[in-house]
Parts: C-alpha cells; sequence; structure tokens
C-alpha cells in the first residue's frame, strides 16, 4: 500500500513538474520572437504589398503590434555569444515620441548601432507620424527594415526598405542592394532634425 502511495506521489510531481517547465519554456519563446520584429517584413513580397492599396493598413497594424509589444521595454538582451552580443535599449523623449536602437557589443564594448523602432510624431506638419519598423533574423544576423511618414486620412510615403547584415565582428553593413530609397523623403527626415 504505501509503496503505491510513492509511485503515485512520484508520478504526481513528475507530470506537475513537466508542465510548468513546458508552459515556461513556451512564454519564454513568445517573448524572444517579440523582441525580433514581425518576420513579415522579410517576406519576399513584403514591400509589393506596401505599394497596393493596402498599404496604409498593413503599416497601421503592424505600428500598433510594435507600440503594443515595445510601449514598456526599456533594454533587453536578444543574443549573447562567448564575444558578441545583441541588445535593444529605449529612449524616450515623451510618450508620443520613442525609439529602440539594436547594439551590437564585442566583449562588452559597443561596436555597432541601428534604429531599430522609432515613432515620431508631428514631424512634417500637426498629425504626420515618422515611423521605422524592423525585424531581426537572428540565425541569419539580418535587419530587415522599412521606414515611412503616414498621416491619419491614409496618406503613406515610404523613405525606404532596406536589410542590413550584422557581421561577424559586430559591425552592421547594409547590403549594396537596397530594394527602395526615396531619396527626397530620406533629405525631409535631415531637414525636420529626425536623425537617427
Amino acid at each position: 500500500m504505501s509503496k503505491s502511495i510513492y509511485l503515485f506521489s512520484f508520478i504526481l510531481i513528475f507530470t506537475t513538474l513537466s508542465i510548468c517547465c513546458k508552459d515556461s519554456i513556451s512564454t519564454k519563446e513568445k517573448k524572444t520572437v517579440f523582441f525580433l520584429g514581425d518576420k513579415k517584413i522579410s517576406d519576399k513580397k513584403y514591400f509589393e504589398s506596401l505599394t497596393s492599396s493596402k498599404g496604409y493598413s498593413i503599416l497601421r497594424n503592424q505600428n500598433s503590434l510594435y507600440e503594443k509589444n515595445y510601449s514598456n521595454i526599456h533594454n533587453a538582451q536578444l543574443s549573447k555569444s562567448e564575444s558578441l552580443s545583441i541588445i535593444l535599449n529605449k529612449s524616450i523623449s515623451n510618450e508620443k515620441n520613442y525609439k529602440l536602437v539594436l547594439y551590437t557589443l564585442k566583449n562588452k564594448k559597443k561596436i555597432d548601432s541601428i534604429q531599430f523602432y522609432r515613432k515620431v510624431n508631428d514631424v512634417r506638419y500637426k498629425s504626420d507620424r515618422y515611423t521605422c519598423l524592423s525585424y531581426l533574423d537572428l540565425k541569419n544576423k539580418k535587419i530587415w527594415q522599412v521606414s515611412y511618414f503616414s498621416s491619419p486620412n491614409q496618406s503613406l510615403d515610404i523613405i525606404s526598405y532596406s536589410i542590413s547584415k550584422i557581421n561577424k565582428d559586430g559591425t552592421i553593413t547594409k547590403f549594396d542592394s537596397i530594394p527602395y530609397l526615396d531619396e527626397a523623403l530620406e533629405t525631409e527626415l535631415s531637414n525636420n532634425k529626425v536623425y537617427y
């Protein structure tokens, strides 16, 4: 009788621990995915979808997703190997204007950085917004980015769509072939003092 009680107790404890550990792993996996941005940005037909009539709503929905997931973040370590670390750092000028910067560190020394998420209101005129959205493919060390101006009347001006790579030495380089860049709109960023 006492052996069966011990066996039953062991099975109950083992089952409980298994469930708890599984939930813990699932929660950790969700947080990791959330830190990396929206994977849709890396899709081969992503830019084409932005130039369609649905482009404004696609970006509006993605920005809402980023605001929801990044609003309470200040610092986050995304990857750490023996010599290279990738972290996100949030800086805020006010509740409506903030940015996340991705930093690479080698042996705890900052090597490079790139704007990862940025939202700035009232840039060119009242109710206008500048936004930069990114996705990090941690396995391949690639970063896809789209930056754009938008306004509530559903106007959309895409500034750039680009892909960068995090090199083994920690430097971040853009690929030579930038899929899209509107130099006039990029100049407007500088003219309106929206610096990285």
